[in-house]
């Protein structure tokens, strides 16, 4: 069987895979070779920052449903189908700068900066620490909040790009202490309001103010820094630890879910799930 021909009449020639088991022959030539891998090269940067963005699974979801569809479509005698997932393309490019605009906004600063791009296309996405000391002084500050009623949102943060936010914080760029971190949630501090986000082992912010848009029954939440923890963690790799003013409970948000935990167990855990990383990045880096 001559599978050229077989390919040939199974799709129609107009459609995207018939065009490109046409042009197979074609992708051996010099130029198209450069021409592939050129845009192969603005699509990983591009993609490369989409990823980071909380919305990265709507991304993944439309580009696998419209892949499927388009292979699906382009067999014959489905002209009409094929015709509206054809005109789709054009939808799904004009509303990726809208969608993740921030995320665009983000990549064009740092190309004017001439950082942080080079450093996630040679060496992949930054490094997590590997040194885990720092959560015994968070779990430390964490006693003490809680043993004198001071309600708290602290935020460790992984990989991926965290949430739109409403202010641009207090920067802080100190060592992760108990006692920094206790003196930032004191209520005579100026900036004890809002998360203080924790990053590669540093306190890097304090003051920050996330938008929320968290489904579900509003009802159903159990106070402000609540509602912040489940929204920052729901579509990305974060930590957020939650000290209720009014009841003193702890509770740890991962994925987008709420746990209330004892302080006595919360070290173990942040261990658990800060040590796993840690073991997946060396394990990839090899």
């Amino acid at each position: 069987m001559d599978w050229a021909i077989f390919f040939r009449d199974l799709y129609y020639t107009d459609s995207a895979v018939g065009n490109l088991i046409a042009n197979v022959p074609r992708m051996r030539e010099p130029l198209n070779l450069l021409d592939i891998a050129l845009l192969c090269a603005f699509l990983f940067i591009i993609l490369s920052q989409l990823a980071k963005s909380p919305l990265r699974r709507l991304l993944n979801g439309m580009m696998l449903i419209l892949v499927l569809l388009s292979a699906v479509t382009a067999f014959q005698d489905l002209a009409a189908l094929n015709f509206f997932i054809t005109n789709s393309y054009l939808v799904l490019l004009v509303s990726i700068p809208i969608i993740f605009q921030s995320e665009i906004r983000e990549l064009l600063s740092e190309i004017g900066a001439g950082a942080g791009v080079w450093d996630r296309l040679f060496h992949g996405q930054r490094p997590l620490v590997e040194d885990l000391g720092f959560i015994d002084e968070v779990v430390a500050a964490v006693r003490h909040l809680q043993t004198h009623g001071v309600g708290a949102l602290i935020v460790l943060r992984g990989q991926d790009r965290l949430p739109d936010t409403l202010n641009e914080g207090t920067d802080v760029d100190s060592l992760c202490t108990s006692q920094v971190l206790s003196a930032i949630f004191e209520k005579r501090s100026l900036i004890h309001d809002g998360a203080v986000i924790i990053e590669q082992g540093r306190i890097q912010k304090a003051n920050v103010l996330f938008q929320l848009r968290e489904e579900g029954d509003p009802a159903d939440l159990t106070g402000t820094r609540h509602a912040a923890a489940r929204a920052i963690t729901q579509h990305n790799d974060a930590l957020c630890i939650v000290i209720s003013e009014e009841t003193g409970t702890v509770h740890l948000s991962r994925q987008g879910i709420l746990g209330a935990i004892q302080p006595d167990d919360l070290a173990t855990e942040l261990f658990r799930l800060l040590g796993q990383r840690v073991v997946a990045a060396s394990d990839r880096a090899r």
